[in-house]
């Protein structure tokens, strides 16, 4: 087993805080925290992110290795930092390496530095020419563009120190610039280290993936459809608080960079991060970008973004100016996500033949049969007013309407009252096409739920009493849900939870207080579970997710093991139960997984402030609503391929 690698308080195999419901760690007052093996912070946009690092054995073999050899750094990388107006790249900029590390990390650096080399022309120093702009997305959202459009004090604080007058190119396979980067080796400067140009790939983006390797984490900056004023506001506070790290590099960059090296967890974070990033000022940037048109993955995800968040007549004027854009011939690449979205969207709109609105269960029902699950007076209030636009394209003409109905599906969430579980109401809400049922203890006590059932009407929002603990209440909710919900239900959302002795040992532990810890973090999902799965049989997406924490991680355990030792007992009890039962229901279409919701600022987070601020003082926490976003995203994008799965709040996978 290899040593544990800690890092300011946070382990980068670690998972991360945090579970559901009614308070405590994980609760609706929940917390926790994440560290390394994706667990993870970030703010709204994007923060640190920490994972697991591939290279842990490699990296402590060859820091052993360097004890009697007294040399750690056998690979030189040259890569340049700003595009010029003209087209050509300058600034290049010096990495230092161990090979060792490299070629553990992908087979490409294997073929690269193992063999052997072949002389040709090239200065290093000066400008360095870029022959094929167009294989890599620079236009879109790059480093190398970034660090061109900055101001000099900003540009990268390493420069390309005096290097061999000849640029030599390397015997291993190197080519393909859609596949691989453009690498070209340069003999030896001395002694036996092997120097690299990198020539289509940015500086920021090679500084963080080697900082990545080594340690397990890396920060993404803001899009460039997020504003470029924004985008170098944000680099410059992450640069004077963290000097001495890698500036934040481009998602996009790093995605592109991940994928060609085979590095699947460092490319789903980059993922995530693109995602996270989106919003309906910038969604129809990113779609018709060339960089969303190269990569079908980033593209889906896009639209689907478009789907849950963006079908409005907001949208309209936007949608305008990229057709007029297509239809002039501007932005051909964009052609499949604006066709996705049409066909999305494809509808004929019908009047209704009441104008009463229907109750709850009577829409249910309706909407089942019509297919359609949004109620028309959501959003037609008008039926003349619905608004369809028309172009021509070469791929045949397309009618588009905005006030098209997407399904509308239905969520089950535990532990409402608060922290968590109420965030995760208030995010569903926000979106029109879902049906949400919100239980609780107590909800009357709920200060938040009674503001909610005011601002929403019923047959969005039904708030029902039930006590997890309680095997009777359970089941008369159970059957509540059934007469709101007489299609089934589609989300099932296990998030209450209860801890009640975060700083003390098994030692020292109150076995009482333990129980009900037990009763309500492990019995009690197994109670809701078994009450609700009639429905869940019955709904069409069959989701279940259970609120876990970074704290049940076994790996990260002696990390950890001075606070909330009988809360993680119980959320790693609660992971071996979605870990077997979800294997068995998905044999029956049913996909059941695990997420870490990370340290979640709430009442009973706040408890052990002190603790994070001396063990772990760069982890920052997340807000009960950014919370519940990211985990909403994590339960969207499940697939039942994917079931039986430990997430992180940053949507990579957690060791157990």
């Amino acid at each position: 087993m290899s040593v544990p690698i800690v890092t300011r308080g946070g382990k980068n195999g670690g998972g991360g805080w945090g579970g559901g419901g009614g308070g405590g760690w994980g609760g609706g007052g929940g917390g926790g925290w994440g560290g390394g093996g994706g667990g993870g912070w970030g703010g709204k946009n994007g923060g640190f992110k920490f994972l697991v690092s591939p290279l842990r054995t490699d990296l402590q073999l060859a820091l052993t290795d360097s004890l009697l050899s007294g040399a750690f750094i056998d690979v030189k990388l040259y890569a340049c930092s700003r595009r010029l107006p003209s087209g050509r790249v300058d600034r290049p900029g010096v990495l230092y390496a161990n090979s060792r590390v490299l070629k553990a990390a992908s087979p490409y650096f294997q073929g690269l530095l193992a063999g052997g080399f072949a002389e040709s022309l090239g200065a290093l120093d000066g400008e360095i020419h870029e022959t094929n702009l167009s294989a890599y997305d620079y236009e879109s959202d790059s480093d190398l563009e970034d660090d061109g459009g900055e101001d000099e004090g900003e540009a990268s604080d390493t420069q390309a120190q005096p290097g061999p007058k000849k640029i030599v190119e390397s015997t291993g396979s190197t080519t393909g610039a859609t596949t691989t980067p453009t690498i070209q080796a340069v003999g030896t400067a001395g002694g036996d280290i092997r120097t690299v140009m990198i020539k289509d790939s940015a500086y920021t983006t090679w500084q963080t993936l080697l900082f990545y390797l080594y340690t397990g984490q890396v920060h993404y900056a803001p899009l460039k459809s997020q504003g470029v004023e924004f985008r170098q506001s944000e680099t410059r506070k992450y640069r004077a608080t963290h000097p001495r790290r890698p500036p934040p590099c481009s998602p996009k960059s790093m995605y592109r960079l991940a994928d060609i090296l085979g590095l699947d967890e460092l490319k789903r974070s980059a993922a995530y991060a693109i995602k996270e990033k989106l919003s309906a000022k910038n969604i129809l940037d990113e779609l018709c970008s060339t960089f969303s048109s190269r990569y079908s993955d980033i593209k889906d995800e896009q639209v689907k973004y478009f789907e849950s968040h963006c079908r409005n007549t907001e949208m309209v004027p936007q949608l305008r100016s990229k057709l007029e854009l297509l239809s002039s011939g501007n932005i051909d690449h964009s052609v499949p996500a604006l066709v996705d979205l049409f066909c999305l969207c494809l509808i004929e709109v019908k009047a209704p033949s009441s104008p009463t609105p229907p109750s709850f269960a009577e829409h249910a029902t309706s909407a089942k049969r019509t297919g359609f699950r949004r109620p028309w007076w959501n959003i037609v209030r008008d039926y003349d007013t619905a608004i369809c636009l028309s172009y021509s394209f070469p791929v045949g003409r397309v009618i588009f309407s905005v006030n098209s109905f997407p399904d509308m599906p239905s969520y089950l969430i535990t532990g409402a009252s608060r922290g968590i579980g109420l965030a995760f109401v208030a995010e569903l809400l926000q979106n029109a096409s879902n049906i949400v049922v919100a239980t609780a203890r107590n909800p009357d006590a709920s200060p938040g739920l009674r503001q909610l059932q005011e601002q929403y009407p019923k047959d969005r929002l039904a708030i029902v009493p039930m006590d997890v603990a309680d095997t009777s209440s359970v089941l008369q909710a159970a059957e509540t849900a059934a007469a709101l919900l007489p299609n089934g239900l589609d989300w099932l959302i296990s998030n209450a939870g209860v801890a009640l002795q975060p700083g003390v040992t098994y030692e020292d532990c109150n076995l009482d207080a333990l129980e009900q810890e037990l009763q309500v973090n492990t019995i009690g999902p197994i109670k809701v579970v078994r009450a609700f799965l009639p429905l869940i049989r019955q709904g069409d997406l069959k989701k279940i997710a259970l609120i876990s924490s970074g704290l049940a991680s076994l790996e990260m355990a002696p990390a950890y093991c001075e606070i909330s030792n009988t809360y993680a007992l119980t959320k790693a009890a609660l992971n071996m139960l979605g870990r077997r039962w979800g294997t068995m229901l998905q044999s029956e279409g049913i996909t059941m997984i695990l997420i870490d919701p990370g340290w979640v600022a709430t009442d009973m987070g706040h408890t052990i402030d002190d603790w994070m601020r001396q063990k772990a003082p760069d982890i920052p926490s997340y807000t009960p609503r950014q919370s519940a976003a990211r985990c909403l995203r994590i339960i969207s994008d499940s697939k039942l391929e994917n079931a039986v799965e430990f997430y992180s709040v940053e949507g990579v996978k957690d060791p157990w």
